[in-house]
């Protein structure tokens, strides 16, 4: 359902399919089934990004309903911590 939604970004899932509208870029829908990857906290920043083989959703923790999007993608597939390749 629709629940998750702000002025600028909107994120939910909808059937089997999870899909960000935004006002300034084109929809992204990805089906869950083709999820390969959710990753957490890019670049400092508490960002989820949703990967398929074609699509990607980044999904910022200043969007409302941040915490209950984090845990329905959880349900999905293991939310693994970003891992930068530079080494301090």
């Amino acid at each position: 359902t629709r629940k998750e939604s702000s002025a600028a970004s909107d994120v939910y899932k909808r059937q089997d399919q999870l899909i960000r509208e935004q006002m300034t870029l084109p929809t992204v829908i990805i089906p869950i089934h083709e999820i390969t990857e959710i990753i957490e906290g890019i670049a400092d920043l508490s960002v989820l990004t949703v990967k398929s083989n074609s699509q990607t959703i980044l999904i910022h923790s200043g969007i409302a309903g941040y915490q209950e999007i984090r845990q329905k993608l959880e349900t999905i597939r293991p939310i693994t911590p970003f891992e930068s390749e530079v080494k301090k």
